[in-house]
């Protein structure tokens, strides 16, 4: 009789193992799937926002007159979002709009 309440034990605490092994994996899985769709969200946007800059001509047509020149201006746009270092930007803008005039010091 105890030899068999060991192996119930034993099914119980591998069944509990193996659903909690599935649900991380599930979990996982749907963490890889929203961060894909997060991605391919936000490059439709970019697009979308390109395409806009394409269409109210903010693009000066002397640069952009070929495919090859669309996709080389699509790259450099992307790399600007992606690549940008938003911690300097935020510091440079800080500087540019702070309150505090620094007065030029004259030397003698």
């Amino acid at each position: 009789m105890l030899r068999f309440l060991v192996n119930i034990r034993d099914i119980f605490v591998a069944a509990v193992v193996i659903i909690l092994l599935h649900i991380a994996a599930l979990i996982s899985l749907i963490k890889l799937v929203l961060s894909k769709a997060f991605e391919y969200i936000f490059k439709l946007l970019l697009l979308i926002i390109f395409i806009i800059l394409l269409g109210v001509s903010a693009f000066n047509p002397k640069y952009v007159q070929s495919w090859n020149d669309i996709k080389e201006t699509w790259g450099s746009f992307v790399d600007l979002v992606l690549y940008c270092d938003y911690q300097e930007l935020a510091q440079w803008y800080k500087n540019l709009f702070s309150k505090e005039e620094k007065e030029p010091k004259i030397a003698l």
